[in-house]
Order: structure tokens, then sequence, then C-alpha cells
């Protein structure tokens, strides 16, 4: 079958989940992948069947989601979008799929809405709007934020699957959970525990972060600043991917935002997460508030000298929890995939 598969630029989450199933689609199918910004970057360099458009950004400010900065931004590609949706009518036209697969990729999912093709997500987001999760009733504005955000981008979908690491239960028939989905690399790693704590930032603004980690009696490796060097018990480094695969697997222990991807990864090599999720971004903050009830690291709205001394402190018990997970979900997801496929045809 012809599969058109969207891909989401913002984050690298997106399109690491995305390559692990797009290499197995391909083996049986004609994939076109369709993505932007970080999706294109990471893409462009392993695959050809690749088409540039344009992509959604969010804006950050001191870790939290800048709403007008978001609205700003977006507003401010206006045209790059409308140039996008006419290319991709002419990709759809010529390529004429059977079906679009879409990770949280706004103008493939409208596209197959409106020539009528059959559209699949899968995406972690979904989690949201589809699952019975829980929250306190002080979250409830940047939940309702939020699911206006998924439905947007998302309109509508034949089938939802939703990648997690807590499972709530589905609220639709069409709706199908799975475990996170891990490129080649992280299933590769033989995790050890060094002395190092990894750490991962989103938000460039976080101000509080690197005074709450300097001069503690730890060494943290950083990753996100755009930077690459030495200071005291700090080393920063630039984005390099096999670096960030050894440091991943040998660290003792992984202090980051919210994110899914990132999150998943540490959980299934069993390294114990300190979690800040960017504040207003309430998925961020649900995969925060269930990695603490499961007990496999801890949320926090802020970071601080003690808040940090006193995770690590605390790894022993999270290492032995964190034992309990053992799951992933690649195959079980493109036999999902493969099983609609065929009800399609």
């Amino acid at each position: 079958m012809r599969i058109i598969y969207g891909v989401a630029g913002e984050g690298r989450g997106h399109s690491t989940r995305s390559q692990a199933i797009i290499d197995e689609l391909s083996k049986k199918h004609d994939v076109l992948i369709v993505g932007g910004g970080q999706a294109y970057n990471i893409f462009s360099k392993h695959y050809k069947n690749l088409v540039k458009i344009s992509c959604l950004h969010i804006s950050y400010r001191n870790n939290a989601v800048s709403n007008i900065g978001t609205a700003f931004l977006n507003l401010s590609n206006f045209f790059k979008h409308v140039a996008s949706i006419f290319r991709l009518n002419r990709v759809f036209k010529r390529f004429k799929p059977d079906v679009v697969i879409s990770d949280f990729e706004l103008f493939t999912n409208y596209m197959a809405l409106i020539k009528k093709i059959p559209n699949i997500t899968l995406d972690n987001e979904h989690a949201i709007t589809k699952t019975k999760i829980g929250f306190k009733k002080r979250c409830f504005l940047d939940y309702f934020k939020s699911v206006a955000v998924v439905k947007s981008i998302i309109l509508k979908a034949k089938y939802y699957l939703v990648t997690s690491f807590f499972f709530p239960g589905t609220k639709t028939k069409n709706t199908f959970l799975f475990y996170p989905i891990l490129r080649k690399e992280i299933l590769n790693l033989k995790p050890i525990k060094k002395d190092h704590i990894l750490v991962y930032q989103t938000s460039k603004t976080f101000k509080k972060l690197i005074p709450s980690l300097l001069n503690l009696n730890e060494e943290f490796i950083i990753y996100g600043l755009n930077q690459n060097n030495k200071y005291k018990n700090l080393i920063f480094r630039d984005f390099n991917e096999n670096l960030f695969f050894k440091d991943l697997a040998t660290c003792k222990a992984v202090i980051t935002n919210g994110g899914f991807s990132l999150m998943t990864e540490a959980i299934y090599l069993h390294k114990p997460v300190l979690s800040i999720p960017v504040r207003k971004q309430f998925e961020q903050i649900l995969n925060a508030k269930y990695l603490k009830k499961l007990g496999y690291g801890e949320y926090n709205k802020t970071i601080s000298k003690e808040i940090v001394e006193g995770f690590v402190s605390r790894l022993d018990f999270y290492e032995q929890n964190l034992k309990k997970f053992k799951g992933f979900g690649d195959k079980k997801v493109v036999e999902r995939i493969e099983s609609i496929l065929k009800e399609i045809k």
C-alpha cells in the first residue's frame, strides 16, 4: 500500500518514534515521509523519500510555554504554512496514498480529511483526549487548553494509536494503547551505572537550572543549552546522538522536563527521572504525575539544590520500582497498523 507518514517537527520525540515504525512499514509498503523542523533535519540524514513542509513551533519563557510568543511565532510563518498546504496538495495528487499516518502532524491529517483518505494517528498526545486520565481541579485550565490544541491539530482520525508508560483505559473503541516505541539505538544499549547525572533541557530560558546544580557533590552532563564546555561540576555538550546515547546508558539518573520520549527511554533503561515539566504544558505535567505515581522518579514544579539532593538520596527506591517495567511497543504497534491496512484494503 501507499502510505503518507506525517511527522510533527517540534522536538525530536516524534521523529525518533516514527523512524522505528517507518523502517518496519517500508519493508512491505511504499512510504512517503512528510515533515518540517526537527523531523526534516533528522530524516534527511536517513531517507530520500521525504517532503519538506513548515511546522508549528512552541515558544518558551523561563521553563513555561509563552502563549503570546507561540501565537506570534506561528503567525509569522503564515505564508510558509500556506505554501506547504499547496505543496502537500500536489504531493497527494502525485503519490495517491491509500492511507495517511500522522504523528501529531497537522497538515497531512487535514489533507487526508479533505481528500477523504483513511487516516491513523500514532502519538502520545492523545492520551489527553482519548484515555481516562485523572488530574486535580487546579490543572483544569491547562487541561482544557491542551485538549483544544490536540483537537485542533488532529481534527479527526479513523484510528487512534496511543503510546504510553501508564494505562488509564481508553474512552473509545477505535483507540488503542501501547507501550512506548523505542528506537533501535536505545534497545541495543547495555545500561550500566556510573556517577554522572544526565540533564536534558528543552527551555533554554530556565534560569533556575544551572544555579541549582552548580557546586553540588555530583557531576552533571547537560544537553540542550547549545554549549560545549566544562565549568566546575557541570559538563555542557552540544547535541551528538552517539555521545548522548553513551551518557544516557551510563548515567545514574536523569533530570529533564516532562517530554515523553526521553522520559520513556530513561524508564526503559531503569534510570530514575527527576521531572520539572514546562509550565502550562499539560502533556508534560501529566507524564510527570504518572512518573511519580508509579514510583519511577519525582515530579517538581521547580528545581533547587535541596530538591536535587533529595532526589539523589532516594535513587535506590526508584531503581527498585523501575525493575518492574519491561515493556516497549514497536512490534505490537506495527501489527495493529498492518491489521488496519488489511481492513482498509
